[in-house]
């Protein structure tokens, strides 16, 4: 939550040059604050969970958490897991 409260507090233009955002130890319940630094960053191209291998269940969730951002990050399409693999 520290790190989320440091990048608000950073201007709309920098944080607009983040596109990629790397979340290691990823879980269902930690969905919300995933979604407020998704969030935070309006030009996100790509979320990597390097430490998650890819799953039915998390990509469904994933998909249902991306398409709420839609307004705030229109150009995140990619999610990248620990085999490098991209959906």
């Amino acid at each position: 939550a520290a790190a989320l409260r440091r990048q608000l507090a950073r201007p709309t233009d920098d944080r607009a040059k983040v596109v990629r955002l790397v979340a290691y130890g990823y879980a269902h319940v930690r969905g919300p604050l995933l979604r407020q630094f998704l969030m935070a960053f309006p030009l996100l191209h790509e979320l990597m969970l390097p430490d998650r291998a890819q799953e039915v269940n998390l990509l469904v969730y994933l998909c249902d958490l991306i398409e709420s951002c839609a307004a705030c990050t229109p150009r995140l399409r990619d999610v990248v897991f620990e085999d490098g693999q991209v959906e």
